[in-house]
């Protein structure tokens, strides 16, 4: 969802704060600007970058995650990259409805089955599969008296 979102929309804001980032290399300055995030020299070694991806700009490990994107690859690799680190992690608690909410959106986007990097996402169950797994043979609405 967050792939798609920012294919969309990728839109940069300021940062209330310059990141300084140290020791980058002309390639990791071409592609910061590559972005669209220029990196301002600040000193010996040192640059202040001023803008980041909006999901980014709100990261407590926006400056890792800048210093990822300045190792290259095209724009669609800086795509997936801040997607990715900017996903619900294994594990974060979540209500009923933000769980509702998540599997609503996720089954409007445009490629439901996979990750941006090709992952499957969902794995689907058949209820045969669900029979010969538990060893059972039932007619939906026949046990139980139902």
């Amino acid at each position: 969802m967050l792939y798609e979102q920012l294919c969309d929309r990728w839109q940069l804001v300021a940062l209330p704060t310059p990141l300084m980032l140290s020791h980058l290399s002309q390639a990791q300055l071409e592609q910061l600007q590559r972005l669209g995030m220029e990196a301002e020299p600040f000193g010996t070694h040192l640059w202040a970058v001023r803008l980041a991806p909006e999901l980014l700009a709100q990261r407590q490990d926006c400056k890792e995650a800048l210093l990822e994107l300045s190792q290259g690859g095209d724009f669609q690799s800086a795509q997936v990259a801040t997607a990715c680190r900017s996903a619900l992690r294994n594990g974060t608690p979540l209500t009923m409805t933000e769980m509702q909410q998540l599997l609503n959106q996720w089954q409007q986007t445009r490629h439901p089955r996979t990750c941006p990097h090709g992952r499957p996402i969902y794995l689907s169950l058949e209820e045969s599969a669900l029979a010969r797994f538990f060893r059972r043979h039932w007619v939906i609405g026949k046990s139980h008296g139902i």
